[in-house]
């Protein structure tokens, strides 16, 4: 099961290297910019937006600035709980498993990353 997730995540991680092609792509054919994706793409992803979140009165970019620094910081913080109660095991040492859960929770960023980026790209990005 561990390996399927890691699998995942490492195609996760593949978002970045494909958002930076694509923008490289759209900037080297204005066509694709202005045709596949500000009246095609763009237009049928904003529609669709609009109908999901016509109805809160207020912007999902004012909740994500607003409750995301406190989300992470909550993760943080869960992240340093977790390493300090860190018990010694037969197989492994605590200093061991505390690395094993940095870089669990590295792996995390660089996906939640990666997914952000990649959906700047995909929804606003190739229309810069």
């Amino acid at each position: 099961m561990k390996q399927i997730l890691l699998r995942k995540r490492n195609l996760i991680v593949l978002l970045i290297p494909l958002g930076i092609g694509l923008t490289a792509w759209v900037k080297s054919n204005s066509y694709i910019a202005e045709k596949v994706f500000a009246t095609g793409i763009y237009k049928i992803l904003s529609q669709c937006m609009g109908l999901l979140t016509g109805w809160i009165p207020f912007s999902l970019m004012e909740l994500t600035i607003v409750v995301g620094p406190l989300v992470l910081l909550g993760l943080f913080i869960r992240l340093v709980i977790r390493m300090l109660r860190v018990k010694q095991t037969d197989t492994e040492a605590v200093g061991q498993q505390r690395f094993h859960l940095a870089m669990t929770a590295l792996q995390n960023l660089l996906c939640l990353i990666s997914i952000v980026f990649f959906g700047y790209v995909l929804l606003c990005g190739v229309n810069y």
